[in-house]
């Protein structure tokens, strides 16, 4: 036998011998599954791996192993996002604001109005609009600050109300159980003594939560109960005086806050004045609530009858208007001139060595 010969026979024996074990090794169909994985191609269109990839889409493995990330460009729907949430508004604001008119009205008839800013004595502080000590932009009111249009006085207190106010009876009172009257009352109290009377902080929980005010408040507001009744105006009632002294103009306020509180003054701005307990703000005097003596009115009809009586001042929006009147501005210096309220101007000597033109 020749050289070549025997080389044939070696191939074909070893080429059977390898398709034997090649045979022997082949997938069973109930074999196990991780053997059935190894020998299957790494890439192929019919792979075991690729139809497990197809069944497995949703699974953990699937996406963590199996499929290779592959990045989103076309985002249909929005996602969730930080600016999102931040502009998420309460359902309560827009109740909120439908109220607002009315409380600016009380507040504005209690507190007054000045343009230029002047220096409240009780709290060291200076002071503009509608008692505000912030501005809009946050900063507190500074010596010379003035008012310069009609806009930006009613900005003070929407501003003021909506950021701080607001922010608090949000958290910590059912307001979507609240009436127009309640919330009037309530916010005109609140931008007089702060909202801070709605919160306490607890050190246990290291977080604010609600103030006995604002517990016996939300009891009132639900049940209208004669109980809760009495605890809030026990409480409303100490908030009348100012470095332990009692100032009548808090006491009058703190009395009309209550009767539109618990229904015994009923606000009515259809802009028509009804008879009996009922208020329109437009037809009331600004101011007038300081000039209605030093007796509080015997019942809710009479406050109501004298306050509709206040000759003196003017409505709100006169009164707002008025402030921006150079012939009003100059009606009002005569009459602090003629009432000795007005300083005379004091001459200043210059330094001898003062240049004067």
């Amino acid at each position: 036998m020749s050289w070549k010969q025997k080389v044939v026979i070696g191939l074909t024996v070893a080429s059977s011998w390898l398709g034997m074990e090649a045979k022997d090794k082949a997938p069973q169909e109930n074999g196990d599954s991780i053997k059935t994985e190894q020998f299957q191609p790494k890439a192929g269109k019919h792979s075991v791996t690729a139809e497990k990839r197809t069944h497995e889409k949703d699974s953990v493995s699937s996406d963590s192993v199996l499929t290779p990330f592959t990045p989103v460009t076309d985002i249909s729907a929005p996602v969730d996002t930080i600016a999102a949430d931040s502009v998420c508004i309460s359902p309560n604001l827009k109740k909120f604001k439908d109220a607002e008119y009315d409380m600016l009205c009380l507040v504005a008839h209690c507190e007054g109005v000045k343009i230029n800013a002047y220096w409240d004595p009780n709290g060291k502080v200076w002071t503009i609009g509608f008692g505000n000590t912030v501005r809009p932009d946050g900063k507190p009111v500074r010596r010379g600050d003035k008012i310069k249009s009609e806009e930006e006085l009613k900005q003070y207190f929407s501003i003021h109300a909506e950021k701080y106010i607001f922010s608090d009876m949000d958290k910590y009172l059912n307001m979507e159980k609240m009436s127009d009257a309640e919330m009037v009352a309530v916010g005109s109290f609140l931008y007089n003594c702060g909202s801070g009377c709605l919160r306490t902080y607890n050190k246990a929980e290291k977080k604010y939560v609600p103030s006995n005010f604002a517990k016996n408040l939300n009891e009132y507001i639900e049940t209208h109960s004669e109980e809760s009744k009495a605890k809030v105006k026990e409480f409303m009632d100490r908030k009348v005086t100012a470095k332990s002294r009692t100032l009548p103009q808090l006491v009058k306020r703190r009395d009309l806050e209550e009767r539109i509180l618990f229904g015994d003054i009923v606000l009515n701005n259809d802009g028509v004045l009804t008879e009996g307990n009922a208020l329109d703000f437009s037809e009331i005097p600004l101011g007038g609530i300081y000039s209605i003596g030093s007796r509080l009115p015997a019942d809710t009809l009479d406050l109501c009858s004298r306050l509709r009586g206040i000759s003196a001042g003017k409505n709100l929006t006169d009164s707002i208007q008025s402030q921006f009147s150079q012939p009003a501005r100059e009606y009002q210096y005569r009459q602090r001139v003629q009432k000795g309220k007005t300083p005379q101007k004091r001459s200043v000597k210059l330094p001898s060595k003062a240049k004067t033109r």
